[in-house]
């Protein structure tokens, strides 16, 4: 995989902002269309920026899947000052319509509180308008996918963005990246940067194969799928079932959880369907 192209002057801010005099963090927002690369393109950011402040960014310990695995690696202290972390598809978890989610509650308070925490996290999503407001406020760089990935090429591009904004009229603006060249006094805006896709794919089917083959086996995890049938609910839920699982106070009695069992990739209604599967041993009468 080619490293990231074009993207010096970028990475160099961002490595200003994380940097020992700066004190304070980074939240960068990677926008594009399903396929657009944008999956990809948040890893090999994190891996140069994990370069510049000599934090390496390890795939398998730093990409996270759901809210609830981000704010557990908080929570237990296993992520160092200016590490770069990436979060894909926030907008799953922490969109509008679920702002009353513990997880997306507490993600939106750390978002506040992050120059503590001094992280750099880099967040994927098909569009802002998916995402909480608070998100978009506070995050301070936006990456806009150019459509798909050039095949040609082996590279997808993405439009640099600054995200500003206006406390007194309370309105948000998305100027265009800039920076000032040695000896130039008009900053230069930074049309694109480019990162590198799988080599092997020569079309665009072949390539969402190649990301999802590659971030499996560095993660290790499952990424999200459709489940259609039951059975396929239960194995999953079977196999994750340390992590979907929580200790009622009143009885002690070991409980599923809906919302973590929807963190699976499971619909609402497969969700209901394998929790009760597996409390009860068995479907509900009538059940199809």
């Amino acid at each position: 995989m080619g490293p990231a192209e074009g993207a010096g002057p970028f990475l160099a801010a961002v490595a200003k902002k994380l940097s020992a005099e700066r004190k304070t963090d980074c939240f960068i927002l990677m926008v594009g269309q399903r396929r657009s690369g944008k999956s990809w393109a948040s890893v090999k950011l994190a891996e140069a920026i994990g370069k510049l402040t000599g934090l390496p960014y390890i795939v398998g310990q730093h990409n996270f899947f759901t809210l609830d695995a981000f704010l557990e690696a908080i929570n237990k202290k296993r992520l160092k000052e200016r590490q770069a972390i990436t979060i894909q598809e926030l907008g799953v978890n922490a969109n509008r319509r679920n702002w009353y989610k513990e997880a997306n509650k507490a993600f939106n308070s750390i978002v506040q509180v992050m120059g503590i925490y001094r992280l750099c996290v880099i967040s994927t999503l098909p569009s802002l308008a998916v995402l909480d407001s608070t998100q978009v406020l506070l995050a301070n760089y936006l990456l806009e996918a150019d459509t798909f990935p050039n095949l040609r090429t082996k590279r997808s591009y993405f439009k640099p963005r600054v995200i500003a904004h206006d406390p007194i009229n309370r309105k948000t603006y998305f100027p265009f990246f800039r920076h000032r060249e040695p000896g130039k006094l008009v900053p230069t805006i930074v049309q694109k940067i480019s990162f590198g896709v799988p080599e092997q794919a020569a079309t665009f089917e072949e390539m969402d194969i190649a990301y999802k083959k590659e971030l499996t086996k560095l993660t290790q995890i499952e990424l999200r799928s459709n489940i259609e049938s039951l059975a396929e609910a239960v194995e999953m839920v079977k196999r994750n079932a340390d992590k979907v699982t929580t200790i009622r106070k009143t009885d002690g009695r070991r409980i599923f959880s809906s919302s973590k069992l929807r963190g699976l990739g499971l619909s609402s209604g497969m969700a209901a369907r394998a929790k009760f599967f597996m409390e009860h041993g068995g479907e509900k009468d009538g059940a199809s």
